[in-house]
C-alpha cells in the first residue's frame, strides 16, 4: 500500500526518554510514582549504569517537556539530585499515516 502524495502525516507529541538518578532504595518507589503521571507512558527500574529509572514521557511539545521535567520530575521524593535528570528528546512523533497507529510511547 503506498501512501498518497497528498497524505500528510499528523504531527502528535514530543517522545522523550528521561534518565533518573534515586536515592538509595528509593528506585521501585519513584518508578511507580511516575507511571501514575498522565505524561508518563512506562517507567522502568533499570538494573544497572548510571541512572536508576527510565521514564517514557510524551508530552505536547518541547516547551511542556522542560516544565515537565522541572515541575513533575524534579520536585519527586526520593530523587537523588535534582538538578540532574537527563533528557533524551527522540522529537515529534508522527502517527503511521495509513495504519493510525498510535502506540509508540
Amino acid at each position: 500500500m503506498e501512501i498518497e502524495d497528498n497524505m500528510e502525516l499528523e504531527h502528535h507529541d514530543t517522545v522523550a526518554f528521561v534518565l533518573i538518578q534515586t536515592k538509595l532504595g528509593a528506585a521501585n518507589k519513584v518508578a511507580e510514582q511516575l507511571s501514575a503521571l498522565e505524561q508518563v507512558r512506562w517507567a522502568v527500574v533499570a538494573m544497572g549504569g548510571d541512572c536508576d529509572v527510565i521514564a517514557a514521557v510524551r508530552v505536547p511539545d518541547n516547551a511542556a517537556l522542560g516544565d515537565f521535567v522541572i515541575e513533575q520530575i524534579e520536585t519527586m521524593e526520593g530523587i537523588k539530585n535534582p538538578a540532574t535528570p537527563q533528557t533524551l528528546v527522540m522529537g515529534s512523533y508522527y502517527k503511521e499515516a495509513l495504519r493510525g497507529r498510535n502506540d509508540f510511547p
